[in-house]
């Protein structure tokens, strides 16, 4: 079961890291267009949005529904109610998974890792033209 959200977490990142990459490939070679880097930021940013909006509700949810495979009982009032389907063998994974949940909010989490993905979009246009660069120079010899 973990396995599972583990592989999909991994392709969530995966496609926020290939996008920018993505992106530039299909459509900045393109000569015609302008304002290149704005168009290509605001794209991707859009795009890398929603995927960030998606992973964080996905490990909410998937948060979620590792509490309820372990036997936690949300709708206990006390900590024993609580716990009270849970083995021992998961006491301490719960717990991690309690504190995990704890704090801000999945959306807040979105939020801050679009204003954190923001920077590397930046970046990864400036490698790629310094790539672009170096790479015609070399061909021009």
């Amino acid at each position: 079961m973990e396995l599972l959200i583990h592989i999909t977490s991994w392709i969530f990142l995966l496609l926020l890291s290939l996008i920018p990459f993505l992106f530039l490939q299909s459509s900045l070679k393109r000569n015609s267009l302008r304002f290149k880097f704005w168009i290509y930021f605001i794209f991707t940013l859009i795009v890398g949005s929603v995927i960030i909006f998606s992973f964080a509700y996905y490990v909410h949810l998937s948060n979620d529904f590792l509490l309820t495979h372990y036997g936690y009982n949300d709708d206990g009032l006390t900590i024993s109610e609580r716990f009270i389907d849970v083995s021992t063998n998961n006491n301490e994974v719960v717990e991690n998974l309690l504190i995990s949940q704890s704090g801000i909010g999945w959306p807040l989490k979105a939020v801050f890792g679009i204003i954190f993905y923001m920077p590397y979009i930046v970046i990864t246009y400036l490698f790629y033209q310094i790539y672009s660069k170096n790479r015609s120079k070399i061909n021009s010899l």
